[in-house]
This record gives C-alpha cells, sequence and structure tokens, in this order.
C-alpha cells in the first residue's frame, strides 16, 4: 500500500478522497504550534492518521521540558527527530518512557473521539477516553475531577503540582518523566493538592 501525505496548509474535505495520513504544518522547534493544529486536525475527524511535525530539543534540556515537548504532540503520531549522538543520557529513559506509553495506547490516543478545552487560549486541556481508561493532558495550570474512572493526567503545563477534586478515595501514583515512581498515596473523597513535576504523569485509580 501507498503512503500519501497531505501538509495542514492545503487540506480540505476534498482531499480525504486520496490520502491516508494528514500531517500538520511546518513548525519544528515550536512544540505548542504543534500542539494546536494537530488538536486541530483531530476535532475535524479527518478519517486519516494525524502526524505531528518535527519534535526537537537541546542536549541541556531538562527531563521534564524533553517530556513536555513529547507531551504537546501525543494525541497525534509524534515525529522525534533529534539526531541520536544529540540527546543527552537523561533524555533517554523518557523517550523510552513516553513511547512506551504512547505505543501502549496508540488505538485509544490516535482514534477515539478527542474532546479539547478553550480553543482561544490554544486548548487548555485535551484528553480521549473510553470504558476503562481516561487520558488528560493539561496544558495550562487548571484543576482535575476525578469521578472514579482510572484517569492519566499529564503535566503538560510545566507546573508542579496539580489541584484535584476526588468524588471518590482514590489511590494516586506520580511518575516522573522517565517512568519512575515519585510517590503514591490514598486520599480521600475532597479537594486535595498533589505535589508532581513538569511532564510528570499522574495516575488515578479508585480505591
Amino acid at each position: 500500500d501507498g503512503m500519501i501525505e497531505f501538509r495542514l496548509n492545503y487540506l480540505s474535505p476534498t482531499v480525504m478522497a486520496y490520502c491516508n495520513m494528514v500531517r500538520v504544518g511546518d513548525c519544528a522547534n515550536d512544540f505548542v504550534t504543534n500542539r494546536v493544529n494537530g488538536v486541530m486536525l483531530r476535532l475535524l475527524s479527518y478519517p486519516a492518521a494525524v502526524h505531528a511535525d518535527m519534535l526537537l530539543w537541546k542536549q541541556n534540556d531538562t527531563p521534564g521540558n524533553v517530556a513536555v515537548m513529547m507531551q504537546n504532540v501525543m494525541f497525534t503520531v509524534p515525529q522525534i527527530s533529534v539526531m541520536f549522538q544529540n540527546i543527552a543520557p537523561a533524555q533517554w529513559p523518557v523517550i523510552k518512557c513516553f513511547n512506551e506509553y504512547w505505543t501502549a495506547h496508540r488505538d485509544l490516543l490516535l482514534y477515539a473521539p478527542i474532546r479539547a478545552t478553550d480553543p482561544q487560549a490554544m486548548y487548555s486541556s485535551v484528553w480521549v477516553e473510553d470504558d476503562d481508561l481516561k487520558i488528560l493532558a493539561l496544558y495550562e495550570n487548571m484543576p482535575v475531577t476525578f469521578t472514579g474512572k482510572t484517569t492519566d493526567v499529564f503535566m503538560a503545563n510545566r507546573d508542579s503540582d496539580l489541584f484535584a477534586e476526588l468524588t471518590a478515595a482514590a489511590h494516586v501514583t506520580v511518575f516522573a518523566p522517565d517512568g519512575k515512581i515519585l510517590h503514591c498515596e490514598v486520599r480521600p473523597a475532597g479537594v486535595c493538592k498533589i505535589a508532581a513535576t513538569p511532564g510528570a504523569r499522574i495516575h488515578f485509580e479508585k480505591q
């Protein structure tokens, strides 16, 4: 089978008869534009895979920054374009952790109906869910509500704390960008503050 790519700037409903993938327009080094345009293409519900543009970072970027950049394109097919020799040792575990999570949940991330808030603010939060799992990425400082469904919250807003309203007691596990567990605890129903780190994943599971 052939692979035909159509880029963002010349998309229309007509081209869907001729392509099986669409791609965000050129925006290397601009992960926010990558996110906004990728989410926009997903919201248009094109029957084709949506691919992100290139992701690039520097050797001195922190693991948290690397995680945040990848989390900005997690609802599309990521394109990591950093030369292997330019990836710092501390960045490799972050890439591995993200790729393993994205691969494990690829169908949900790419093909489930996507929801997003605040288009005027470049989509403050974006999520997908099925009967068993909700995956939510935060791109601005905002609270979340846990209603009992298993939920992964990604701290793509570079914040170090998350405020959450729990409608039921929850087992909360905070993962660092490289996948290591920072801490886990049981929180009762109510409003709470959860310590995290930029680029972390916070896993909520009903107690």
